[in-house]
């Protein structure tokens, strides 16, 4: 008689566990996220699976231009973060706000990870209607991740997001019409 042996999927793996507890709002999860150094690997990677993954969604043209797509989305998580740090401590912060841009920087990168579904964007109605609720749910999961990194209240933490989001979002604009990459370039959560 044989033992039964199942083997692993990649819903088994450690980041892809981390991913769905934070997608889900799991209490502490965020908590975890931000303490672990390992982390900021592993956040780094799903910015990166995410970016690809909606630079796929936008039916790109070429190789390069799903290149390009994907190295502008990790662009514009980096700045996100960068400028939503300071929002957070600097204007909506209090004197007791206390925050590290590591620990926001493993949060947000967990938080961007249900922009994965972003890969369903060229499907005409349907596709425009999931990537807009993933971006909604991208949205609420960075506030909650500013939140508790920062340690600062949830409306303060929804504005320094909102504050950068709209921010990154003008300068992503005004970078894609330079260019003139088109607008389907331009995404933000």
């Amino acid at each position: 008689m044989q033992a039964s042996t199942t083997r692993p999927t990649i819903l088994d793996h450690p980041i892809v566990q981390r991913a769905i507890s934070v997608a889900t709002f799991q209490s502490g999860a965020i908590t975890r996220v931000a303490r672990d150094r390992i982390a900021t690997r592993e956040a780094a990677i799903v910015v990166l699976i995410t970016a690809f993954a909606q630079a796929l969604g936008q039916t790109p043209d070429s190789l390069n231009d799903l290149f390009l797509r994907t190295v502008l989305g990790i662009a514009v998580w980096y700045l996100l973060i960068r400028l939503t740090f300071h929002v957070a401590t600097n204007i909506f912060g209090t004197p007791f706000t206390q925050a590290r841009l590591e620990h926001l920087t493993r949060t947000m990168g967990y938080a961007h990870a249900p922009a994965l579904i972003g890969i369903v964007a060229f499907v005409p109605f349907l596709g425009g209607m999931i990537s807009l609720a993933a971006s909604v749910w991208v949205f609420l999961l960075s506030i909650w991740a500013v939140r508790v990194t920062t340690g600062i209240g949830v409306i303060r933490a929804a504005g320094s997001v909102l504050v950068s989001g709209i921010a990154i979002g003008l300068a992503s604009s005004l970078v894609t019409l330079i260019f003139g990459l088109g607008w389907n370039y331009v995404a933000i959560f």
